[in-house]
Formats: C-alpha cells, structure tokens, sequence
C-alpha cells in the first residue's frame, strides 16, 4: 500500500481515539478537524499544527517519520493525562 493509505488509516484512527477520549460519537469522515476543535473539550497538545505538518507533505523519509511520532507522542500524552494508559503501557512501543 501506498504511505498515503497508511497515513490516512493513522489519521482515521488518531479522530477515533480523540472522540472516544471525549466521549463523543464519531461525526463522520468529514471536517474532522473542524469537529474536534469545536466539540472536543480535550485535545493532544499541538493538535492542529500537527496534522498540518503530517499531512502537508508525505514522503517516505525520516522527516515524515518524525512528524508521524510527533503526532502519536502528543496523542500519548492526552491519554496519559486522562489516565487511560500508563507509562508502563508504552513500554517497548514508546517513540522517541
């Protein structure tokens, strides 16, 4: 599969985890961002700026692969914060 397929899976599955986080329903597969922002009271830090720069230009190169960890580091932190996983939870799945 193509990376643009595979970011639009992680991207897909990162609003789920949001929503779930919130306790909202999932609105649907458009203006995901718009929806969040303006019904989601918790949101991982640099939210926004974070898909714009994922999502602004893929490649397979390790600039890609730092936005991609940039955006699940802030995600893991929401859920932490929530006490939905603990550090141990990570464990050899933590991104650095």
């Amino acid at each position: 599969m193509s990376i643009n397929h595979r970011v639009a899976a992680l991207v897909a599955s990162y609003f789920v985890i949001i929503f779930a986080v919130n306790y909202l329903p999932h609105p649907g597969e458009k203006r995901l961002v718009q929806f969040a922002k303006s019904l989601c009271k918790k949101l991982p830090k640099s939210f926004e700026i974070d898909l714009k720069n994922l999502l602004g230009g893929l490649s397979m190169d390790s600039k890609s692969l730092d936005k991609i960890n940039g955006l699940l580091n802030n995600l893991d932190q929401l859920l932490l914060t929530e006490g939905l996983i603990s550090v141990s939870g990570l464990g050899k799945y933590e991104r650095n």
